[in-house]
Order: structure tokens, then C-alpha cells, then sequence
């Protein structure tokens, strides 16, 4: 899996979709920053166009809008819906990939540097340990972008390692 930031441009979650040979996107319809509806799935599905690897999309709906939505699409509560609640994990290899996370692309095209499971799991634990030292019962919040490296080595592995509450916060 891969995250992107809600602030790229249709151009740019293109790019990295078709690097990532994406399959299947989880997007919101919107996020809310400083007032205004920033139109995740209308961005998506400019991307799309250009991504023929992607098979399906899952929209959450954010902004209460109801977006109507297109072939390939289905609406988070309509797909948790229809699922059994057992989910029983799956093993995976320690070497297998796990997460693929892209270079800024500021100076060169971005690059994706994919992370394995073992790997990734045990280094963002050690990142979380050694830089915030959790303690039982601390509530963790990263002022980091979703789509930034931060966050998901940070916040969403490092802190779920952990088994961590945390607090997260959409806008600026």
C-alpha cells in the first residue's frame, strides 16, 4: 500500500499510481481544509483516466455529500457492510513488501521506495520507542499529513505497534 497527499494534483496521484501499478484506491470524496472542500474523488478520477491498473475505488463519504458514484466505485459503508466480521489475518513472509512510500518529486521524478513487512514493522516501532517513548495509556497525535512519511511510519504502523490511542486531525 501507498499513501498520497490530499494536495497533489491530479498529475501528481497519477503518476505515482501508475508507478505503484495500483489496483484498488480508498479515497474520500473531500477533506476539509481551512473551510473549503478539498474534491478528493473528483481529483481521483481525473488520476484514473490515466491509470488503467486501478480496478476498483472504495469512497468514503466525508463531506455528507452523497457523491453519485461511477463503474468500479463503492461506498465504504456499502462494502463493510456486505463483509463477515471474521477477518483472520494473513501470514505474510518477513521479506514480502509491504508499504511503498515516494520521494518528494521535487528536484526529479518521485521515486518509490518499497518497505517489507518485517522490516517496516519492527523499524517504526524502534522510531516511535527511541523518539516519543510511549507510555500506557498515552493518546498519540502526529502533526503530519497523512500523505507525508511521517505520519504513516509515526502514527498509523509505529503507534498502532505500540498499541496506541491516537488522535488524528484533518486540515491545516
Amino acid at each position: 500500500y501507498t499513501v498520497l497527499f490530499a494536495g497533489f494534483s491530479s498529475d501528481a496521484v497519477a503518476l505515482r499510481l501508475q508507478t505503484a501499478r495500483a489496483k484498488l484506491v480508498v479515497t474520500a470524496d473531500g477533506s476539509l481544509r481551512r473551510g473549503r472542500v478539498i474534491p478528493l474523488l473528483d481529483n481521483l478520477r481525473q488520476a484514473r483516466s490515466k491509470t488503467p491498473s486501478i480496478e476498483h475505488v472504495v469512497v468514503v463519504d466525508r463531506t455528507g455529500g452523497r457523491p453519485a458514484l461511477c463503474d468500479g466505485e463503492v461506498a465504504y459503508e456499502t462494502l463493510v457492510a456486505a463483509q463477515s466480521p471474521d477477518c483472520p489475518c494473513l501470514p505474510l513472509e518477513a521479506n514480502e513488501p509491504s508499504f511503498l512510500i515516494f520521494t518528494s518529486g521535487t528536484e526529479a521524478k518521485p521515486k518509490g521506495l518499497v518497505h517489507s513487512v518485517a522490516g517496516f514493522l519492527l523499524g517504526t516501532w524502534a522510531n516511535v520507542q527511541w523518539q516519543i517513548n510511549p507510555e500506557e495509556n498515552d493518546v498519540y497525535w502526529c502533526a503530519a499529513d497523512v500523505g507525508w512519511l511521517t505520519f504513516p511510519i509515526h502514527a498509523v504502523i509505529g503507534g498502532l505497534a505500540h498499541g496506541m490511542t491516537m488522535l488524528c486531525y484533518e486540515g491545516a
